[in-house]
C-alpha cells in the first residue's frame, strides 16, 4: 500500500475512534490579543518618534497622506489592519529601516 493510502486508513480511522467516543481529536485554543487603540496624540508620537514627515509615515504604512492627516487630527481614527501595523511599528520601530532610506 501507498503512504497515501497508509495515511488516509490511518485518518479514517481516527475519525471513527473520535465519532464512537469523542476522545482522539485534539483542540487547540489560540488567544490572540486585542487590536489596541490609538489616538490622535499616540500617532502622532510614533510619527514623530520615528522621525518622519505626515508623507514619509504615510507612504510607509502605505496609505495617502490625508489618511495620517485624518488620525492625528483625530477626525478619522485608524481601524483594523491600520491599528495593529501601528502597534507592531510602536513596539519594533527598528523595522521601519527596511522601508525608509535616510
Amino acid at each position: 500500500m501507498t503512504k497515501i493510502g497508509e495515511d488516509l486508513i490511518k485518518s479514517m480511522n481516527q475519525a471513527l475512534e473520535y465519532e464512537q467516543t469523542g476522545k482522539g481529536a485534539r483542540r487547540r485554543v489560540i488567544r490572540v490579543k486585542e487590536v489596541p487603540v490609538y489616538t490622535a496624540a499616540n500617532i502622532k508620537n510614533i510619527r514623530i518618534g520615528l522621525k518622519l514627515s505626515q508623507a514619509t509615515f504615510a507612504h510607509v504604512l502605505g496609505v495617502n497622506v490625508k489618511t495620517v492627516e485624518a488620525w492625528e487630527a483625530g477626525t478619522n481614527p485608524p481601524r483594523g489592519t491600520a491599528r495593529r501595523l501601528l502597534e507592531i511599528i510602536e513596539k519594533n520601530p527598528a523595522i521601519i529601516k527596511h522601508y525608509v532610506h535616510q
